[in-house]
């Protein structure tokens, strides 16, 4: 089975290495990761805009040739997941694949977001989530969930990834 690796893990300085860590993981469980630095799209005579455009293209076609999704939904550039990955979540619930997140902060939402609410009297979410109620909302009609570590941890920690291959394996089909 093809496991689109959704996430924002292509930023990491040594985003190859931690696609192939999870790829690995994957194996170990009979899945087929894909990482979406498995295909590259080099910039040659596009302009910036297009370039990313390009990209975006390639993303899109790569998770659709998948059978299920494993999603990073660590906190990226501010207290919330990355927008990309939950773009590629909501096209993976709209497929109907099965998909189960994970992330390296298990902190609830309104913990993380607290400081970034606009203005006094804006409220956040306070239901115990671990990001916006439509991430895990998206998740559980995929058939997933959330797995987390006990503590905050390093972003190239695998175990909570591990925890959520291993359910994606024995999720029924």
């Amino acid at each position: 089975m093809r496991i689109y690796l959704a996430g924002p893990d292509v930023f990491h300085p040594e985003a190859e290495a931690l696609g192939a860590a999870k790829k690995a993981i994957c194996a170990e469980f009979g899945l087929q990761g894909v990482f979406p630095l498995d295909e590259t799209v080099p910039p040659g005579e596009f302009a910036p805009r297009d370039h990313g455009l390009a990209i975006a293209a390639k993303d899109i076609r790569l998770l659709r040739s998948c059978d299920a999704a494993l999603v990073n939904l660590s906190p990226y550039l501010g207290p919330s997941m990355d927008a990309g990955t939950a773009v590629e979540l909501g096209l993976i619930a709209g497929l109907g694949l099965p998909a189960f997140g994970y992330s390296c902060d298990p902190r609830p939402f309104e913990t993380r977001a607290a400081a970034h609410l606009p203005a006094p009297g804006w409220r956040g979410e306070t239901f115990g989530l671990c990001d916006n109620l439509m991430v895990e909302g998206a998740l559980a009609a995929c058939g997933g969930r959330v797995f987390l570590p006990a503590a905050p941890c390093p972003f190239e920690d695998t175990a909570a990834f591990r925890r959520a291959a291993e359910a994606l394996a024995r999720h029924p089909r």
